[in-house]
C-alpha cells in the first residue's frame, strides 16, 4: 500500500511539473473587482501587457464590480483552481471580510497567495479654501467650539472611510462622515470645498494639487512622495504608525497546483521588476514590492488584524 501511495505522489508530482512547463497554453484570465479607470484596473493592464510579451498571449483582464469588491472576489474563489482564473485585488479583500464578509469565500481559506504587487500611499487632501495649511492646524481647527468639519469617502465602509477613521484614532481629529457615490463627485465637492477633507490613493490625485484645484497637508508612508516632493509624510509631522496604504495583490483559488502557484508567483514577479512596469508604476505612484508566497499570506493576516481591530473599535457599519 505504502508502495502504491509513494507511486501515485511521485506521478502527481509529475503530471504536475509537466503541466506548469506548458502553462499558461491559453489565455489567463485576470478578474479585477472593479470597473475600469481605477488603480487596479490599470495596475492590471499595466501588467497584463508584460505578462502577454513573456507568456506569448495576452490575459483576460474580466472587470467584475461590485460589493466593494466581493462580487469579483466570489468569482474567481469559485472558479477551477487550474491557474486559469486568477484575483486581482486591493486592500479591500481585507476590509470587507471585517464589514462585509461574503459567505461564498473567505480569503485566507478560499484563495493561495501569488505575490504583492505594490502598494499606493495615502495623500491628505483639502479644498485650498479651508484655512489649515498643517495637519496639525487642521486638527487644531476641528476642535474649536462653534467648527464642524467633514470629510469625504466614496461610501460606508470603503478603504477611505477606514483610513480617515485611522487617521483620526492617531490624531484626535474631529469630522463627520459623507459618503459619496463616485470618485468624480467626491473630487468636484473637494475643488468645490464642499467638503473639508479626503484622504485617498495618491494615484491619479496629483495633477490636482499641482495645478493649484486642490491642497495636499500630509502623505502616508516612510518617505516623501516623488510625485509630491513637497509634502511632508505624516511620520514627519508627529503622527506615527499610521498605515493605510491601498495595495495591491494576486491571488489563485485554493487547490491551485503548487507548481502552477511557483511558476506565477516567479512570473509575476519578474513582470513588476522590467522596466517598462516599473516606469510605468513610478508614475502612478505606485511602488512596486513583490516577493515570496509566504510574505503575501503574511501581509494579509496582518491586515485582516488591523482592519478587524479598527471597526471593532471605531463601530464603524457598512450601512
Amino acid at each position: 500500500m505504502k508502495i502504491v501511495s509513494a507511486a501515485l505522489a511521485v506521478l502527481a508530482l509529475s503530471l504536475g511539473t509537466a503541466q506548469a512547463q506548458g502553462y499558461p497554453t491559453h489565455p489567463v484570465r485576470i478578474v479585477v473587482p472593479f470597473g475600469p479607470g481605477g488603480g487596479a484596473a490599470v495596475v492590471a493592464q499595466v501588467l497584463g501587457a508584460e505578462l502577454g510579451r513573456n507568456w506569448g498571449q495576452q490575459p483576460i483582464i474580466d472587470f467584475r464590480p461590485g460589493a466593494g469588491g466581493n462580487i469579483g472576489a466570489e468569482i474567481a474563489a469559485q472558479a477551477p483552481a487550474d491557474g486559469y482564473t486568477l484575483l486581482l485585488s486591493t486592500q479591500s479583500f481585507a476590509v470587507n471580510d471585517a464589514l462585509t464578509p461574503s459567505s461564498i469565500f473567505k480569503p485566507e481559506a478560499s484563495f493561495e497567495p501569488v505575490t504583492l504587487l505594490g502598494k499606493s500611499e495615502n495623500v491628505i487632501l483639502a479644498p485650498t479654501s479651508l484655512a489649515p495649511a498643517s495637519v496639525a492646524e487642521l486638527v487644531k481647527l476641528s476642535k474649536q467650539p462653534g467648527t464642524h468639519l467633514n470629510y469625504a469617502s466614496t461610501g460606508n465602509g470603503t478603504i477611505g472611510h477606514l483610513a480617515t477613521e485611522l487617521f483620526k484614532s492617531k490624531t484626535g481629529l474631529i469630522a463627520t462622515h459623507v459618503p459619496y457615490r463616485s470618485i468624480s463627485q467626491t473630487t468636484t465637492d473637494i475643488i468645490a470645498g464642499r467638503v473639508d477633507l479626503w484622504i485617498t490613493s495618491i494615484t491619479g490625485k496629483t495633477e490636482y494639487v499641482t495645478s493649484g484645484k486642490m491642497k495636499a497637508l500630509g502623505v502616508s508612508g516612510s518617505a516623501r512622495s516623488p510625485l509630491l516632493p513637497n509634502v511632508p509624510t505624516l511620520d514627519e509631522v508627529g503622527v506615527h504608525g499610521y498605515s493605510a496604504a491601498s495595495w495591491y495583490a494576486v491571488w489563485a483559488p485554493r487547490g491551485t497546483p503548487a507548481e502552477i502557484l511557483a511558476k506565477l508567483s516567479k512570473d509575476f514577479n519578474a513582470a513588476i521588476n522590467s522596466p517598462s512596469v516599473k516606469k510605468q508604476f513610478d508614475l502612478l505612484g505606485v511602488e512596486a514590492i513583490g516577493g515570496s508566497r509566504g510574505e503575501l499570506r503574511t501581509f494579509l493576516h496582518e491586515e485582516l488584524a488591523k482592519w478587524r481591530n479598527l471597526v471593532s473599535a471605531a463601530a464603524i457599519t457598512s450601512n
